[in-house]
């Protein structure tokens, strides 16, 4: 996971391409799309010209090409307001529209591996990888161990947003205690998604982090309910507060219910330095906040921590930060490396 040098800096930029065939007649799909779209921002064939860069003849002749090869006419002359898209011209713009939408992501992931592996060819090494994670304290610690730096810290549905749109290489997330089938969007899509490689990294326990001694003596989830506990909560979209909103369904609690749901932080050590000031009284996190503060834990349940990645991304790219991550996993008390695959 070497950085590149400044000698092997690339650039990549991949498109919407291909060709449309029509009987013996193509089209470029880019030069199609360029055309449409300049008709469409400009309303004129002088203004495509010097969208394009063309004399207004060459425009012209450009879009008649397009228009004897699709059969049909795609521009037409308005009357004191320059030229516009016929119905089939309108038609194609759309449909490009949305396949150049649809493939927006996915360009995006792919620009970003073929630069990594082009870099890594010119410099006999690899770019720094870009993570988007859910907070974890282990993970924090072995990716500064491995000296990967490129870390942006959000919540579990953020990061891997992040990672679909092309902003990041890898994601950590997390849901709870469930089947990733029952997880829902986005983690169950991710999960069965050809375009990643999702691997579970390791099991964290996850629980009610209380005062010291338990002072307002919290027994469970219930005891949050009714005004008298105080709860520091996380934020939407992350996955700890994607469990305990699920947490709260299945007792038949409401939000309304629990003092202070509003009150939301990012990290598991911020509800942990919150309860730790006397701010609150109570909030979920992993066991490793309550005993970094020293605070009572009260465990709920353990969760498996995944780590997402692009497919094109090389097979061994990860393999360190994921034995390092093992490593750690067995030797810390709230944390479980994952059972054997199948």
């Amino acid at each position: 996971m070497k950085k590149t040098s400044d000698a092997a800096s690339v650039s990549v930029a991949l498109h919407l391409g291909g060709a449309i065939r029509i009987g013996g007649q193509r089209i470029a799909i880019a030069e199609l799309k360029d055309l449409l779209d300049a008709v469409m921002a400009t309303g004129s064939v002088q203004g495509v010209a010097e969208w394009q860069g063309l004399s207004y003849r060459a425009a012209w002749a450009r879009l008649k090409e397009c228009e004897a090869a699709a059969g049909r006419p795609l521009v037409k002359k308005i009357r004191g307001h320059g030229t516009g898209l016929t119905d089939v011209g309108r038609a194609l713009h759309e449909a490009l529209a949305r396949a150049a939408s649809a493939l927006e992501a996915p360009l995006a992931r792919e620009t970003r591996a073929l630069s990594r592996s082009i870099a890594g060819v010119l410099a006999e090494g690899t770019q720094q990888l870009t993570f988007a994670v859910s907070h974890d304290l282990l993970f924090m610690e072995a990716l500064s161990r491995l000296g990967l730096s490129d870390v942006a810290v959000v919540g579990s549905g953020e990061a891997l947003t992040r990672l679909v749109q092309g902003r990041a290489d890898a994601a950590g997330f997390h849901f709870g205690p469930v089947e990733p089938a029952e997880a829902g969007p986005p983690f169950a899509d991710i999960m069965k998604n050809p375009g990643f490689v999702v691997r579970p990294l390791f099991l964290r326990e996850q629980g009610l982090l209380l005062a010291r001694g338990n002072p307002l003596g919290v027994a469970g989830l219930a005891d949050l309910a009714g005004g008298r506990v105080r709860y520091v909560n996380r934020q939407p979209g992350s996955g700890t507060r994607i469990w305990f909103d699920q947490m709260l369904a299945d007792a038949g609690l409401k939000p309304a219910d629990i003092a202070g749901y509003e009150l939301e932080e990012f990290t598991h050590y911020a509800v942990a330095a919150v309860i730790a000031s006397g701010a609150a009284d109570a909030g979920l996190a992993a066991r490793s906040a309550a005993e970094r503060f020293g605070l009572e834990f009260l465990p709920l349940g353990w969760e498996t921590y995944y780590l997402a990645s692009i497919a094109s991304l090389p097979e061994d790219a990860l393999d360190e930060l994921v034995a390092e991550l093992s490593e750690r996993a067995a030797a810390t008390p709230g944390y479980r490396t994952p059972p054997p695959a199948g």
